[in-house]
């Protein structure tokens, strides 16, 4: 095979490489996690609000990062089920007032004796609501969720492309072998082929 005909395979087979493990994940994202948690919740609630005569609504969610987020799928949810909301309070309502208790992502890395690339996600949802029945009778509905899975620090871009409020602190990455010194051997014999390529090509 002559050089000018190998020398593109040979590099694109490099950049491949070198890319593959951060072009793809299994993994749900963190904003996928979290709309499932809610979908779930808003079950939660539609199974409750089925008890009482009324399907009236008056929606109140106390301010936090996932409100908008929240407001969105329970109202979407509820709706399909034949559920009515209103701007404001009125006779024949039942007041929903959402809360969130408790919100986290978070990385922890994977210790070993020898350097690791894994980390374990945790996903957490704690949701307090008030259920105001039009007839004055409170009901307090608790929501717990929780989530874990391994990535590797590669993912995290991945998971967290959805940004705020689906994003945490990252822990310290390992240096390794592959990482100090076979990765910038990659991105440097890549970029040598890429330039005896074009003089290559030139000089024909």
């Amino acid at each position: 095979m002559k050089l000018k005909s190998f020398l593109p395979i040979l590099l694109c087979i490099l950049i491949t490489f070198h890319y593959q493990s951060s072009s793809q994940s299994v993994n749900p994202t963190n904003k996928e996690i979290v709309h499932n948690f809610i979908k779930e919740f808003s079950d939660t609630l539609s199974v409750r609000l089925d008890t009482s005569n009324h399907k009236n609504i008056y929606l109140k969610i106390i301010p936090n990062l996932l409100s908008d987020f929240i407001e969105s799928i329970v109202i979407n949810k509820l709706s399909n089920k034949g559920f009515k909301f209103f701007l404001s309070n009125c006779d024949s309502c039942n007041t929903l007032q959402i809360s969130v208790n408790h919100f986290k992502i978070e990385y922890k890395r994977v210790w070993s004796e020898r350097p690791t690339n894994r980390i374990v996600r945790g996903v957490e949802l704690d949701i307090i609501t008030l259920l105001k029945n039009s007839d004055a009778s409170v009901v307090s509905i608790n929501f717990k969720k929780s989530f874990s899975d391994t990535l590797t620090f590669n993912d995290i871009d991945i998971v967290e492309r959805d940004g705020t409020p689906f994003t945490a602190p990252r822990p310290k990455e390992p240096e390794n072998f592959l990482k100090k010194y076979f990765e910038p051997i990659v991105v440097i014999g890549s970029t040598a082929l890429a330039i005896l390529l074009f003089f290559t090509i030139r000089s024909k």
